[in-house]
């Protein structure tokens, strides 16, 4: 009965010891993987933008059929990483560029004296689309009207009606920011600045038509 009792206690601590021993080490793997976890918050899952996505964040904002983007640097600046951008019309460079923030993806202005500020400041901040300068609408003088219509991003079709007759003059001119250009094949020039809700337009050349069309247009 003793043998059989001394024989039951031995094997129950043989059992408890095995439990403790697979529970400690079941509790070490979860400690490995939390530190694995926080290694890898440390160091990989702040994932940085590549060069080529800032480049185009830049494009997105100016006209590209003006300007060109050409990487120049990296910098950092009160611990943050930036790439920034050369911005070029033809083959000058702006004096200003762009920075971009290489994690949030937003862009500042890269100043000459080599410091941030906001993308405000950028001279060309506020080319993209510009909303100031919408070439569209009915505009009259004295003698004429001129009615535009968008044709696309970069240029809008023009009417131009005598009051006094019959005499027209239709095109599409090319858009530069707040002017536009018309040319026909006979070197007749119409230009169209716009400021505000005044339309003036100024013609060079001989034109097909009777009836000059310069002068300032106002809706």
């Amino acid at each position: 009965m003793k043998k059989l009792t001394i024989i039951l206690l031995v094997t129950v601590s043989i059992v408890a010891m095995t439990g403790c021993s697979s529970k400690k080490a079941y509790e070490g793997e979860d400690t490995s993987e939390s530190v694995q976890v926080d290694n890898s918050n440390d160091s990989g899952e702040i994932i940085e933008i590549d060069e080529n996505s800032a480049k185009e964040l830049v494009a997105e904002r100016l006209d590209t059929t003006k300007y060109s983007v050409e990487k120049d640097s990296d910098v950092t600046v009160d611990n943050v990483n930036y790439y920034v951008f050369k911005v070029l019309e033809g083959d000058t460079p702006l004096a200003m560029g762009v920075a971009v923030n290489t994690i949030s993806g937003e862009l500042y202005t890269y100043n000459e004296e080599k410091t941030i500020s906001p993308y405000a400041d950028f001279t060309l901040s506020d080319e993209s689309g510009n909303p100031a300068v919408q070439w569209d609408g009915k505009f009259y003088n004295e003698t004429a009207s001129l009615e535009l219509l968008p044709a696309d991003e970069n240029s809008f079709e023009f009417t131009f009606t005598s009051l006094a007759g019959p005499d027209t003059i239709t095109g599409v001119a090319t858009i530069s920011d707040n002017d536009a250009t018309y040319e026909d094949e006979n070197d007749f020039k119409i230009t169209f600045l716009k400021e505000d809700q005044v339309v003036t337009v100024t013609e060079s050349g001989s034109s097909s038509s009777d009836t000059s069309f310069q002068g300032a247009y106002t809706e």
